[in-house]
């Protein structure tokens, strides 16, 4: 059964690639702006949380 850490790593890598879609989204100049800049940060911040989270238990 995988421990915490695993699931923040594989939580972090599925919010990476949703980050790679935006640039997919925005390419070739990626521009954030509007909706896409909402996302980005969004997910920018919840790979902030995790990270910390990973810290703590390491």
């Amino acid at each position: 059964m995988p421990d915490d850490k695993t699931n923040l790593v594989f939580r972090a890598m599925f919010l990476l690639e949703d980050f790679r879609e935006l640039l997919r989204e925005t390419a070739p100049n990626h521009v954030f702006t509007g909706d896409v800049k909402i996302r980005a940060e969004r997910i920018l911040a919840d790979l902030e949380k995790i990270i910390g989270e990973l810290k703590r238990l390491i």
